[in-house]
C-alpha cells in the first residue's frame, strides 16, 4: 500500500493515511492537512541525504578567492570652502616669502651701509695723512 505523510498546516502535527485523499483535516485542531508525499519515496530521500552526509569531505576547504569585489564610488564634494582655505593659505605663504625678501634687502642695504662707512672712514684716514703729509711738507720748505 501507498501510505501518505500528511503535516497539519496549523499545528504541524504529521499523520500517515494510508491513501491519498483530499479534503482531510486534523483530529487536533482542525486545521487542514497538507500532503508531504510518500512515505516510501522520502525514506529513500532520507537514506539518500544521509548517505551523502556520511560520504561528504568534511575537510572541504572553499576556494580562497578574493571576496573583494571590484567597488566603485563617487563622491561629490562641494570643494568652496577647501579652495577658499587654501587661497588664504596661498597670501600668508606670499606674505611671508614677502617679508623674507624685504628682510634680505634689508640685509642686503645693511652690508652696502657698512662697506660704505668703512670705505669712508678709510677715505677720512687717507685725507687726514694726506693733510698731514701736505703740512710737513710745507714745514719742510
Amino acid at each position: 500500500m501507498n501510505k501518505v505523510l500528511y503535516e497539519c498546516n496549523e499545528c504541524g502535527m504529521t499523520f500517515i493515511i494510508d491513501k491519498n485523499k483530499d479534503g482531510l483535516n486534523c483530529d487536533k485542531c482542525k486545521g487542514s492537512l497538507i500532503p508531504l508525499g510518500y512515505v516510501d519515496t522520502l525514506k529513500n530521500s532520507v537514506r539518500i541525504m544521509q548517505d551523502k552526509i556520511e560520504n561528504a569531505d568534511k575537510q572541504y576547504i572553499p576556494n580562497k578567492k578574493s571576496k573583494v569585489k571590484d567597488l566603485t564610488i563617487k563622491i561629490n564634494l562641494d570643494t568652496i570652502e577647501f579652495e577658499n582655505k587654501l587661497n588664504r593659505i596661498e597670501r600668508r605663504l606670499e606674505r611671508i616669502k614677502s617679508l623674507e625678501d624685504t628682510l634680505k634687502l634689508s640685509k642686503d642695504f645693511n652690508e652696502v651701509k657698512n662697506i660704505t662707512i668703512n670705505n669712508n672712514v678709510d677715505i677720512k684716514d687717507m685725507m687726514k695723512r694726506c693733510v698731514e703729509s701736505a703740512m710737513s711738507m710745507e714745514l719742510l720748505k
